[in-house]
């Protein structure tokens, strides 16, 4: 299996998570209070475990995630992949705008993904400009969000019922690797925290059939060896 997407160990990378995962919720939400506490405690050398660390990010992944998905929902549509090129123009560096202007015309491409997914992007957009468009997409898709909230309530509202169910099936894989005489219960435990790690970190949509299958082929599998 690869590599995770956030490293759970790393204390820099899971404040970094919150920071960024926090502008999704309401301004008034409790959440919001303990995130910026800990995140503080941790940039300046306070006394805040991993295991804090851990959890509150696995709060704000989870409490963040429909409207994240919202967003990730929007920028797959027409309207969408235009509102979000404007914005980086607008939000990057004057050589950064030109070099994505120029390149998109000469690659007849629309969208960012296209143009930074292209072949021949790695030549002509270094490192440095790289860095530079993640960076401003931090900030601009929880502000896509909070601008085209009202648009994208009943996306975000799917998306939570979706989570809901994703969970369940979760806590139900994870309950096959905890019972007596299950084959290979570390590979299964290794599956949940992958799968945990796509669908609350990076933010994935994983069908729900998918870790169906997975429930069911290793719920199949304990009753074969039984």
């Amino acid at each position: 299996m690869s590599d995770l997407y956030l490293n759970l160990h790393d204390r820099l990378a899971l404040t970094d998570f919150m920071l960024e995962a926090v502008e999704y919720l309401e301004p008034n939400d409790p959440l919001r209070e303990r995130v910026d506490h800990v995140a503080d405690a941790a940039i300046h050398g306070g006394d805040v475990s991993i295991e804090t660390l851990n959890e509150i990010a696995r709060e704000t992944a989870r409490a963040s995630w429909p409207a994240r998905i919202a967003v990730v929902r929007y920028l797959k549509t027409p309207e969408g992949k235009q509102e979000e090129w404007r914005r980086v123009l607008a939000a990057v560096s004057n050589s950064t705008e030109h070099l994505l202007e120029r390149f998109r015309g000469s690659i007849k491409k629309e969208t960012l993904q296209e143009v930074l997914d292209h072949e021949e992007s790695q030549t002509v957009l270094h490192e440095a400009e790289r860095i530079e468009i993640q960076e401003v997409l931090r900030h601009i898709l929880p502000s896509i969000w909070k601008d085209k909230k009202k648009e994208l309530l009943a996306s975000a509202k799917s998306a939570k019922d979706e989570l809901g169910k994703l969970e369940e099936l979760l806590t139900a894989l994870r309950r096959v690797a905890s019972q007596e005489g299950t084959l290979n219960p570390d590979e299964i435990e290794s599956k949940v925290v992958h799968y945990e790690d796509r669908i609350y970190y990076e933010g994935e949509e994983v069908p729900a059939e998918i870790l169906e299958q997975e429930v069911g082929f290793y719920l199949d599998e304990r009753e074969i060896t039984q």
